[in-house]
């Protein structure tokens, strides 16, 4: 489908669905930001990848949705809090951390290094 030709940027959008329902949007121009671009939930000892971002630093470093991250940096994520993995994990790819990937069963480690670029959105 696309934007209508006479759409403009930051502008506000109505799309009437039927007689009784409309959506509305702020279209805008794609914007990056930093971030390792993975969604993930937290297990003991690991943080399990549940989504991965196209065009981010885990998609380029070939992390899958699935394996599960076991290590940050220097240290395991069997050693941290939850709140010390999190936080950790979202400040890696600013950091150029390299990060500790098994495969979903947690066998078959192996390490990445997440570069410092951005996050495209995709819609």
């Amino acid at each position: 489908m696309g934007l209508p030709v006479n759409a403009l940027p930051d502008a506000i959008a109505r799309v009437q669905v039927d007689a009784n329902a409309s959506v509305t949007l702020l279209v805008t121009a794609p914007r990056a930001y930093q971030g390792v671009g993975v969604r993930v939930e937290i297990h003991p000892g690991a943080l399990k990848v549940i989504v991965v971002e196209p065009y981010s630093p885990a998609a380029r470093a070939n992390i899958q949705v699935g394996e599960t991250i076991v290590g940050i940096g220097a240290e395991r994520v069997s050693e941290m809090t939850d709140q010390e993995a999190a936080s950790s994990l979202s400040l890696a790819a600013e950091r150029g951390s390299k990060l500790s990937v098994a495969d979903a069963e947690g066998k078959n480690e192996r390490e990445v290094t997440l570069d410092r670029g951005y996050v495209w959105l995709v819609l």
